[in-house]
């Protein structure tokens, strides 16, 4: 098993892993654009870890 921090560069990938959260949890929220995760991804005080 291999833990990853996910890069500014994965701003689509971080919307695809909120798209499963939003259908397993049932959410109606509206999903960010990529360009707008890819800055947040880019933020020192905001971090996704992948397993």
């Amino acid at each position: 098993m291999e833990v990853q921090r996910l890069n500014p560069q994965e701003g689509s990938d971080y919307a695809a892993l909120l798209e499963i959260f939003k259908t397993v949890f049932e959410n109606k929220e509206t999903i960010p654009e990529a360009t707008y995760l890819e800055k947040l991804l880019s933020s020192p005080e905001f971090m996704v870890f992948v397993v």
